[in-house]
């Protein structure tokens, strides 16, 4: 199988680390399962079509977001 070298900062190595703990797979897998999911299609077809509006509760009021940190798209 073909190997492929990244480098990262010191936090997002540590970020990707903890995240592959938390869910029990190897970083490789992890990583690999982020890169599966990257072309756009993490969403089922139809997904915000069935779901938009589906909370009735007058109540709930959606957290702020805070901002996203800018990144590079993933290029093959």
């Amino acid at each position: 199988m073909p190997q492929i070298t990244i480098y990262l900062d010191k936090q997002t190595a540590a970020r990707v680390t903890a995240s592959a703990r938390r869910e029990k797979v190897p970083v490789s897998n992890w990583i690999r399962s982020r890169i599966d999911h990257s072309d756009g299609q993490v969403w089922p077809k139809g997904y915000f079509e069935r779901t938009y509006g589906c909370i009735k509760d007058p109540k709930f009021k959606r957290p702020p977001q805070g901002r996203l940190e800018p990144v590079e798209p993933v290029r093959p």
